[in-house]
């Protein structure tokens, strides 16, 4: 499955990648392109960056459409891929070939599905067993 640009237009990112492991054969694999968080100190922080009510003139500064209201980093996207029960997630470092700043606000994954496979869940010590992504 080929998924570019799109994540982060979506508020509920782990259901959208729950829904795409779903959609990923067995053994086959993901790539997902996004935008990632802006601020500096949480780029690397397994967080995501909350965009609702910001004014305008910072969302223009950091070229973000008005209409965009979570940003993830680099490490919630990955951590989201193995939750949804993707396994050897990849961050591929492709953006640097194109510059350095592109790598700084957006990255790209590589994500295998084992043959095996099923989707991981929330709460494997209770009878409550809701799968990641598919909770009331």
């Amino acid at each position: 499955i080929w998924c570019t640009g799109v994540l982060y237009h979506n508020p509920e990112q782990l259901r959208m990648i729950a829904r795409l492991f779903d959609w990923t054969a067995a053994g086959g694999h993901l790539v997902l392109e996004t935008a990632t968080a802006r601020r500096f100190p949480t780029r690397d922080l397994p967080c995501v960056e909350i965009w609702h009510g910001v004014p305008r003139e910072d969302m223009h500064k950091l070229h973000l459409a008005g209409h965009i209201t979570h940003l993830p980093s680099r490490s919630a996207v990955a951590a989201w891929c193995a939750m949804a029960g993707y396994s050897d997630v990849q961050h591929s470092r492709c953006h640097r070939k194109q510059a350095f700043s592109l790598s700084r606000n957006r990255a790209a994954f590589v994500c295998h599905r084992d043959s095996q496979a099923t989707a991981n869940a929330y709460y494997r010590h209770t009878d409550e067993n809701f799968p990641i992504g598919r909770a009331i």
